[in-house]
């Protein structure tokens, strides 16, 4: 299976010759399902003409009664086959494809039964089931304890279905009770997960609250045949990140129940939460009073050019958290793989990649805070991009299928900026060196980009603008000693430049010494830059709470150098390193007093944020950091508002 652009192309390789049947739906539903036979030809394309039509929406109301011995008030939700009802499409821990948090709850009646209306598309082929978990766990049971599945082809006109829960327990109602009195430092707003492992992890569930810090889950199943279950607890879905401290890891075992003695079970007091300080951190660090900027100033936070299907429902919670920092602009980063490397080809990743619903469904929620949004569009690599770009043929019809495919990825991201009335667009990042005219590979030889690099990135940025109407950007990295602007330099909208400049010589550098080395960097490599081009500068700013962050050098185990991506937080740990969160701290300070001191720079954009949870680690997330005050404290002063 693949997914089509936003022009509406596909691509499907490696079929082998012959007639296939091929499908085409939409993963909501939306659009009628299309299907026609293709005749695959060997060592040729084959071209597949495809027009959907839209389904009408009608109301369904589900009205449910569940066990009589359910738990009064937990949540009771819907799973199915849909978008809407958790479906993924993608393989995600332990081979599912659903996650709870993502699936509509329906509504407790006051005599103990549930309902829920819904918009569906009619004709829609609906696969669903009651679950008090995710669909696999406390997934509803027919009479002889079997799995169930429920099928509704959705009418052309408003209906009511009315169900009947049989069980939630294959042996006589048994369930297992997890009781956990979680530390008293969890942030408010966030909420408690369970992940089970019966033979590898399995999706986070939301837990229950039961009072102040005390959260419980009734697990009913499926328990049989297994004779052991392992368990951890996580904050808001986040396993592997943002763990308990019993767990903390990713390559934690977890707790053990054995489910030959489940009566033996007794309540939990996790002792604390992994990379979370019991006492909020903060900074003896004061800004100076600050000028207040005018209202096209960006003050910006970007996310983590990452994802997880989990994240979508915490876009609320992190823009709360936004809020309270005062930016008035959010940089989505959202990303394509690439799948293949001889020859490249870059598309969405289910699961890896965040889908189109997904990114309308945050821009919508960001555009309501009031704020506006700019759209980054990156590329992941399997491996190393290093290594990546090192590697590969590069021949020049590699390099054709190369910028066909980053063609596809950009014009793509340039219809989502334009239907959804982004305010700015960027282009470009730290790995596209050997794509660019004179293209250089990490090791210092030429890429052997064509020789007509220029004319085709300037065919592809006139090409963007013809999609997109608002503000462009180009991305590009900031070396000491001066950058060159681009060649299309004019046909953009400013720079925005992605900034991790060492400020000190060393980790043990004073303030003062950190502060004068910001200024003199910003003065000697791009003043004169800004008053040539004419052009917006925005300075996006990347350094991580880890010690050498600041001065350019984390050290890896062998003394090298490591990539601040490598302490991003869905990556393990790196014991050798050292947490730091007054360093990225004063880097902050640096460079909020020198970007204050400058009226010549148009915006100031943290990168990097990890949106799900905030998380006190090395990353250069500063999402919970003390660093995170003072860009507050800046933005408030720039933006005339009380923080």
């Amino acid at each position: 299976q693949t997914l089509t652009t936003a022009q509406g192309t596909f691509l499907i390789e490696a079929l082998p010759p012959g007639i296939h049947n091929l499908v085409a739906y939409s993963l909501d539903g939306a659009y009628q399902v299309f299907q026609q036979g293709a005749q695959v030809a060997a060592d040729a394309t084959t071209p597949a003409e495809i027009s959907l039509s839209r389904a009408p929406m009608v109301n369904v109301t589900f009205h449910v009664r569940v066990p009589e011995k359910t738990p009064p008030g937990v949540p009771l939700r819907f799973a199915g086959n849909l978008y809407q009802f958790g479906n993924t499409f993608a393989d995600l821990e332990g081979g599912f494809s659903t996650v709870a948090s993502r699936m509509p709850v329906l509504f407790q009646q006051p005599e103990g039964s549930y309902t829920l209306t819904l918009s569906l598309p009619a004709g829609a082929d609906l696969r669903y089931k009651y679950t008090l978990g995710d669909g696999f766990w406390n997934a509803e049971l027919s009479g002889s304890g079997r799995f169930l599945t429920r099928q509704l082809i959705v009418p052309e006109q408003d209906t009511v279905i009315n169900d009947v829960v049989q069980t939630w327990s294959a042996k006589n109602g048994d369930y297992l009770t997890f009781d956990v009195i979680v530390p008293e430092n969890t942030p408010d707003g966030e909420y408690v997960s369970i992940q089970f492992n019966p033979f590898t992890w399995s999706e986070p569930i939301p837990m229950w609250r039961l009072g102040e810090n005390r959260w419980v889950y009734l697990l009913y199943g499926p328990l049989t045949p297994l004779r052991q279950l392992s368990y951890r607890y996580c904050r808001n879905d986040q396993c592997s990140a943002a763990d308990a401290l019993e767990t903390a890891g990713y390559e934690s075992p977890g707790l053990t129940v054995d489910l030959a003695n489940p009566s033996a079970r007794s309540q939990e007091t996790l002792t604390g939460w992994n990379w979370l300080e019991p006492n909020p951190p903060e900074t003896d660090l004061q800004l100076p009073t600050f000028t207040p900027r005018d209202e096209r100033f960006i003050a910006g936070i970007e996310f983590l050019p990452a994802y997880h299907p989990t994240w979508n429902p915490l876009a609320g919670y992190a823009l709360q958290d936004i809020q309270q920092l005062q930016a008035n602009w959010l940089v989505l980063t959202p990303t394509w793989t690439y799948t293949h490397q001889n020859l490249p080809v870059l598309e969405q990743v289910p699961g890896q990649d965040a889908l189109w619903l997904d990114l309308l469904n945050t821009i919508t929620q960001t555009t309501r805070a009031g704020k506006q949004v700019m759209i980054y569009p990156q590329a992941r690599y399997p491996i190393p991009s290093q290594e990546w770009w090192q590697t590969s043929q590069r021949d020049f019809a590699w390099w054709v299928t190369w910028f066909d495919r980053y063609r596809v990825f950009l014009l793509h991201h340039a219809e989502l900026a334009e239907r959804s009335q982004a305010g700015a667009l960027v282009i470009g990042d730290e790995t596209l060196a050997p794509a660019l005219p004179g293209g250089v590979l990490p090791d210092g030889s030429p890429s052997g980009v064509p020789e007509d690099a220029r004319q085709r990135w300037s065919d592809l940025l006139a090409e963007v603008r013809s999609r997109y109407t608002g503000q462009l950007y180009w991305a590009m990295p900031y070396s000491p000693g001066g950058i060159e602007p681009p060649e299309w330099i004019d046909q953009v909208d400013g720079i925005y430049l992605l900034w991790s400049a060492p400020l000190a010589e060393n980790a043990e550098a004073e303030l003062a010494e950190m502060s004068a080395r910001a200024a003199d960097l910003l003065d000697r490599d791009l003043q004169s830059l800004v008053s040539e081009m004419n052009k917006a500068l925005i300075l996006a700013l990347a350094y991580p709470s880890a010690r050498g962050g600041a001065s350019g050098c984390v050290p890896d185990p062998q003394g090298a150098c490591l990539e601040f991506s490598a302490l991003a937080p869905q990556r393990p740990d790196i014991p050798s390193t050292t947490l730091d969160l007054g360093e990225q701290a004063r880097a902050y300070y640096a460079m909020l007093v020198a970007v204050n001191e400058r009226p010549w720079i148009s915006g100031l954009v943290s990168r990097g944020y990890y949106p799900p949870v905030m998380l006190q680690d090395k990353s250069v997330s500063i999402h919970g950091k003390p660093a995170a005050i003072l860009l507050q404290n800046a933005f408030s002063a720039w933006r005339s508002v009380k923080p």
